[in-house]
């Protein structure tokens, strides 16, 4: 995981605009390596903005029309954070997201615990990739949202596997085309993770 400064340059950052019901466009921002974003609620509410992996601190009741201190910067090298939109005024549930933002060209981190799923719901841009990090071996499998099976990562391995350093690769999404696919780990009877990839708009 990248260490990334927390507040950046202010004025070399990219502008995320948030608009009303935490509609943000493009929702894959691409930044270059070493490269930070700041937000601006054009919104309806006030917002709470967090990320996945917790790879910067979440902003916190970001009000109408202000702009949040950068997150990025230094250090922050070819990796994609997910991010999700919370009403600051309802801030249980998140509302809007994910989102993602691409720093150079990396992998957004998925973790698999006990076969359970830290983010199972993600975001990457078309070309964008994945990695998962797991505790244990298990069986994967993708498919479309109709249920057929999906092939659409370059590689795509039937498992997932643990050891130190990380044995998975680095999967790669198809470029020109999106597509939302899911995919589930058995681990015991009672247990399946499961997840969703967004991948482009």
């Amino acid at each position: 995981m990248a260490t990334a400064r927390a507040y950046p340059d202010q004025a070399m950052a990219t502008t995320i605009d948030i608009e009303a019901g935490g509609v943000v466009n493009p929702p894959n921002q691409p930044v270059p390596n070493d490269g930070s974003v700041k937000f601006y609620n054009a919104g309806t509410y006030p917002v709470n903005i967090v990320f996945s992996n917790n790879t910067f601190p979440a902003i916190d009741n970001l009000g109408l029309k202000q702009t949040s201190n950068p997150v990025g910067g230094l250090g922050t090298d070819n990796i994609t954070v997910d991010y999700y939109i919370y009403d600051a005024n309802n801030p249980n549930m998140p509302y809007a997201g994910p989102y993602s933002i691409e720093f150079g060209v990396g992998p957004l981190a998925v973790v698999i615990t006990k076969g359970s799923v830290n983010l199972p719901e993600i975001r990457v841009p078309q070309g964008g990739e994945i990695q998962f990090t797991s505790d244990g071996t298990y069986p994967i499998a993708w498919t479309h949202q109709d249920g057929s099976p999906a092939y659409i990562w370059t590689p795509q391995p039937q498992q997932v596997q643990s050891g130190n350093p990380n044995p998975n690769p680095v999967q790669k999404a198809p470029v020109g085309t999106d597509v939302t696919v899911n995919y589930s780990i058995p681990y015991l009877k009672e247990i399946t993770g499961k997840g969703t990839v967004h991948v482009g708009s």
